[in-house]
């Protein structure tokens, strides 16, 4: 069911309806998932939402730990936002867990 609703959500990160429906996808889950606090941090940053963005791919990590694309969007966010030692340290943390991660790669490239 998860895999489906951020199917769906996918396609409609750029409206503040979507962040009031993953917050309330997030609210009433189950039990806590990784993947809706993700889609609610990339809809947040399309809304330049950047320190909500910030706190709720904070969030994803913390439940999913082993995700190499959340570490990668902390990495981007931090070097977009003036923060080159803490996208440094983010862009590693994706790098090993995933030694083909372009977006990282391309952090730790730009000297970050």
């Amino acid at each position: 069911a998860a895999t489906a609703t951020a199917g769906r959500l996918k396609a409609a990160f750029k409206s503040d309806k979507n962040i009031t429906y993953l917050q309330s996808a997030i609210q009433r889950a189950p039990e806590p998932d990784p993947t809706l606090h993700r889609s609610l941090a990339k809809a947040q940053y399309m809304q330049r939402q950047v320190d909500a963005a910030r706190a709720s791919f904070e969030r994803a990590w913390q439940l999913d730990p082993k995700d190499a694309s959340v570490a990668a969007d902390l990495a981007r966010i931090h070097a977009q936002h003036g923060d080159p030692a803490l996208a440094r340290a983010w862009a590693e943390r994706a790098v090993e867990l995933d030694p083909k991660n372009a977006a990282a790669r391309g952090i730790l490239d730009a000297g970050h």
